[in-house]
């Protein structure tokens, strides 16, 4: 060691004190971490999701559909005539 540096007058009461400040942390953060992994502090609920792009029809699909059926059945009715 260098002369320049002065020695630390460490005393057994320091250590003492030194040791229990390490262990009141060391305690604080098991418990921290008991609570992060049981789930301690309630978390908040997700936001409800948007509904699958393909469950909702498009507006009108249902009334084209009736209309092609009806066109089809007119068609098969004048290929049947032209027959």
């Amino acid at each position: 060691m260098d002369k320049k540096k002065k020695l630390l007058d460490v005393t057994a009461a320091s250590l003492v004190d030194l040791k229990a400040e390490l262990f009141r942390k060391q305690e604080e953060f098991k418990h921290e971490k008991l609570n992060k992994a049981s789930g301690g502090a309630p978390k908040p609920r997700a936001a409800p999701k948007k509904p699958n792009i393909f469950v909702k029809q498009n507006a009108g699909v249902s009334a084209r559909a009736q209309r092609d059926v009806q066109e089809k059945d007119e068609e098969d009715d004048s290929l049947e005539k032209s027959r």
